[in-house]
C-alpha cells in the first residue's frame, strides 16, 4: 500500500497561522495595560474608579479615558490608529 502524500490532517497546522493572520488584519495587535490612575480603592479593588489607562505595545503607547471606570487588560490596535 502506497502512503498518501496529501491528507487533511497534514494541513491542520495551517489553521493556527491563518487564524492569527485574520485576527491581525481585522483587529490589529494586542497592547496590554501598562499603567493606570484611579480614585477610591480604600476598601479594595471593587471600589476603584479608573480615570486614565495607558496601553503599550508594538505601535507605541496609547492613553485612554475609560467610559465605565474600568481598564481592560489589553486593547487591539492597528498601525493606522497609532498615528
Amino acid at each position: 500500500m502506497k502512503p498518501r502524500l496529501l491528507r487533511p490532517s497534514y494541513l491542520l497546522w495551517l489553521l493556527g497561522p491563518i487564524a492569527a493572520f485574520v485576527i491581525y488584519q481585522a483587529y490589529g495587535l494586542p497592547h496590554p495595560v501598562w499603567s493606570y490612575s484611579y480614585h477610591g480603592g480604600e476598601t479594595g479593588l471593587a471600589s476603584r474608579w479608573y480615570t486614565r489607562c495607558v496601553f503599550t505595545g508594538p505601535y507605541g503607547q496609547f492613553v485612554t479615558r475609560p467610559k465605565d471606570g474600568r481598564c481592560p487588560w489589553f486593547v487591539m490596535r492597528k498601525k493606522e490608529a497609532a498615528r
